[in-house]
Parts: C-alpha cells; sequence; structure tokens
C-alpha cells in the first residue's frame, strides 16, 4: 500500500518550544523489532494523544488530512522508515519526542527585540561527491578512509585521473516578511547522506548529500541564545541507516546567510 503522507504547512522541527527546560527531550525506546508508539509515549507520561501531536508537530485533530501530515513529520524529519499494512509510518526507536510539563502554557511571551538580518527561513542545497571508477589496479578500500589529500593522490596513481570534486548546488531558498521585533530563536539542520551502492562498475565513494536548513523567529531579546539542532541520516551502501541528533547552542548572528554553507 502506499505510504499515506501530506506535507503541512511551513512544518517546523525541533517545535520552536523544545528549548524550554520545562520541556524534556524523550529518546523513544525499542520495542523487538520497532519503537515505541505514540499511545505507549502517552501513557507513560500521561498526556493526551492530540496534545503530544500538537506540541511536537503544531497539528491539530481538526484540521484537514491530520494522519497524513503525521506521517510526513515522522517520515522527512524524524528519519522513520517502516510503516503499517496501511500506509502509515511507525516509531522505530532511537528518535526524539518532546513531552511538554503538564498544565503548562508554552506559548512565548513578548520581548521586544533586535531583529537579525538577511531574513532568510528556509535554505536548501544539494551536494553530490563523484570519485571515479576503481580499475583492479585500484589501492584497497581503506585507502579511503585516509586524509583527503592521500586518498586523492591515491586515486590519481592508480586511475590516472583526479576525483571530481564535489558539486554543489541550492535548490530552494524563501524569504519571508518577519516583524522587525523578532529574532532567531532556533536554527533546524536536517542532513541527509546516501550512498552508492559499490560494485565493480560503480564509482566507489560516490554519495549524495541534502541538508535543510529552517529558520525558526520569534519574540526574545537582542542576547537571545539560539539553539542549533542537526539531525543527521545516513543511508549506507549496504542499506544500514544510521541516525545522530546533536544539540548545540550559538550567539544572535548579524546575518543569517553567515550560518549556512
Amino acid at each position: 500500500m502506499p505510504e499515506l503522507t501530506y506535507p503541512p504547512h511551513n512544518p517546523v522541527w525541533p517545535p520552536p518550544n523544545s528549548i524550554d527546560p520545562r520541556v524534556t527531550p524523550y529518546r523513544v525506546a525499542h520495542k523487538g523489532n520497532y519503537g515505541e508508539s505514540f499511545l505507549d509515549i502517552c501513557s507513560r507520561f500521561g498526556i493526551k494523544f492530540e496534545d503530544l501531536i500538537q506540541f511536537n508537530f503544531g497539528l491539530k485533530r481538526t484540521e484537514p488530512k491530520y494522519m497524513e501530515k503525521i506521517n510526513w513529520y515522522l517520515k522527512n524529519k524524524l528519519g522513520c522508515r517502516k510503516t503499517t499494512a496501511n500506509g502509515n509510518f511507525i516509531l522505530s526507536g532511537g528518535e526524539t519526542i518532546y513531552i511538554p510539563q503538564l498544565g503548562v502554557v508554552m506559548d512565548p511571551v513578548g520581548v521586544v527585540g533586535t531583529a537579525t538580518e538577511g531574513r532568510l527561513t528556509r535554505y536548501v542545497y544539494h551536494e553530490q561527491s563523484i570519485v571515479e571508477p576503481r580499475d583492479p589496479e585500484a589501492p584497497n578500500p581503506f585507502v579511503m578512509m585516509v586524509s583527503d589529500a592521500i586518498k586523492n593522490w591515491m586515486i590519481e596513481k592508480s586511475t590516472g585521473h583526479a576525483p571530481s570534486p564535489p558539486n554543489r548546488w541550492v535548490t530552494q531558498q524563501s524569504y519571508n516578511d518577519i516583524p522587525t521585533d523578532q529574532v532567531l530563536t532556533a536554527l533546524n539542520i536536517l542532513r541527509t547522506r546516501n550512498d552508492i551502492k559499490p560494485s565493480q562498475w560503480v564509482r566507489l565513494g560516490s554519495y549524495n548529500v541534502t541538508m535543510e536548513f529552517n529558520f525558526v523567529y520569534g519574540p526574545g531579546a537582542a542576547d537571545k541564545k539560539i539553539q542549533v539542532t542537526q539531525t543527521t541520516i545516513w543511508t549506507q551502501a549496504n542499506g544500514e541507516i544510521t541516525r545522530n541528533v546533536d544539540y548545540r547552542f550559538i550567539n544572535q548572528p548579524t546575518n543569517i546567510t553567515d550560518l549556512i554553507p
């Protein structure tokens, strides 16, 4: 059965209030070959399913294509790959879900601040790295793990051709009219890397990378720290998928474009 997904309007992940100290980042536990369900998590923390979904994904039960939009988040933001027989995505274990403190309203308090320049709200670029085909005289694959300088030299010596440099191109940028009393509150980065399956004739070491930058604005002081959340999903040539989430805090930038490659 086909996947049941539908893109929400202006999706944001992680949720803007995820940096609130009253919010608990919860790593989904494994249950056999799958992860906990949303109902398992709701039962664990005593929260309603609708409240958990609205806090994490900003979706309301009454809006059209509610379940399809949840599926979209699971696939595109949390990196879920497994589905049920009817096409709904399910948690695999290891994903992060944010649990709000019960009885606390997370609406931000308006504080006039200094707006950042370069009002970029979304930026996506692709990177493609293609390495020349490996002939029978090429070095052992372990050479591919050493420094770029040595690796490139060895490839050129064995094939007679220098490896092709990565190609990068921007696929989408968008600028929105944002009130000048708002500052950057979060930067969410989703990085996906897909290795090309190696064989005797396929280019060894080739890969495609997509990085999506989502900038979240809101009221705040000019010295407000920004939480940067980077989710990396790596699909290796053997089909193994690894997922990693890193967090860090940075100062308000003068220009948003300073934060992207």
